[in-house]
Formats: structure tokens, C-alpha cells, sequence
């Protein structure tokens, strides 16, 4: 599995406009992994976590093609 939750995202915020809010995603995540293993036997190695600045474009690609399809059966 590939959990990814962005809450903080890098903004420049032009005069006068509201910044978007940050969103609080980790407690989302860390129950939807929790629920994953202990409700469909998911073994914690098998799920791969990228959150905030870690849920790059790059590096949701490289999870997809390392993590997922690489490892199909």
C-alpha cells in the first residue's frame, strides 16, 4: 500500500489573498495504515508512508514504480 497526505504545502501568498489552511493529515494516515493491518492483514513493511514535503511529485513516482509495481505478483 501507498499512503500519501499532504497538509503543509510551500505557498506564496499574493496580497489581499487567504493562504490556504494547513491540513492536519497525519492522524488520517496513521489510522488508514492501522486499519490496513489490523483489518486486511497488511504487514507494516508492505506500506509505504510519504507525508508533507516527503509526497513530492519524484518521490510518489519512484513509490509507485519501487514499492508497487516492481514488487507485484
Amino acid at each position: 500500500a501507498l499512503l500519501v497526505g499532504v497538509g503543509r504545502y510551500p505557498q506564496k501568498v499574493a496580497a489581499g489573498k487567504t493562504p490556504w489552511r494547513v491540513l492536519h493529515t497525519h492522524d488520517e494516515i496513521e489510522a488508514l495504515r492501522n486499519v490496513l493491518i489490523e483489518r486486511h492483514g497488511f504487514l507494516p513493511k508492505d506500506i509505504v508512508v510519504l507525508e508533507d514535503e516527503k509526497a513530492s511529485g519524484a518521490a510518489i513516482r519512484a513509490a509507485f514504480a519501487n514499492h508497487l509495481i516492481a514488487r507485484a505478483k
